[in-house]
């Protein structure tokens, strides 16, 4: 359900990554969801057949964002375009969005972020051995590895500053 509810969180947000379960967490809501409004609408309209009911078009309507965007996110985790949505288009590449949809991820960032799964990803400065957030090899190491990334477009801005206030243990970006 977390999963769901992150997706629905980031409706509008096409950058960064979704790792597999993030995805198919969604899907799987996404389908019991739409059924309990089907059956609503069969329940409360007597919406049954080929037109669906108003409970129905509201779902699909609010699904529709959301939906294509945690899409893209899996697309960058696998390292490709979210442009590959296109195929959609063609009938036979729905099964091609499957199988980018079902392999695993890249390990450690890509050009499209960080790794889902915590490869590559910050830590709070606790979890490195300093409860207090305090300093270190390990918080220095962190930093100039965080800078690279930037550097080299795997993280954006945000992203960076988000990653640094983590790794210092202060919690907001600073």
């Amino acid at each position: 359900m977390r999963s769901y509810l992150n997706a629905i969180r980031k409706y509008a947000t096409f950058s960064g990554r979704a790792s597999r379960t993030e995805y198919w967490l969604f899907a799987l809501f996404y389908f019991i969801f739409g059924a309990v409004a089907v059956f609503l609408d069969a329940l409360l309209f007597d919406a049954v057949g080929e037109d669906p009911g108003p409970l129905t078009i509201l779902f699909v309507i609010a699904h529709i964002l959301p939906g294509f965007a945690v899409l893209s996110r899996r697309l960058h985790d696998t390292d490709h375009s979210a442009w590959w949505m296109l195929l959609y288009l063609t009938g036979i590449g729905i099964f091609i969005l499957l199988i980018f949809a079902l392999i695993r991820g890249t390990e450690g960032p890509n050009r499209y972020g960080v790794d889902p799964h915590g490869e590559g990803s910050v830590m709070p400065a606790a979890a490195h051995g300093h409860p207090q957030g305090g300093g270190g090899a390990d918080i220095v190491a962190e930093l100039e590895r965080l800078s690279s990334l930037k550097e080299r477009g795997a993280i954006s801005e945000d992203e960076y500053a988000a990653m640094k206030a983590r790794a210092l243990g202060t919690g907001n970006p600073a």
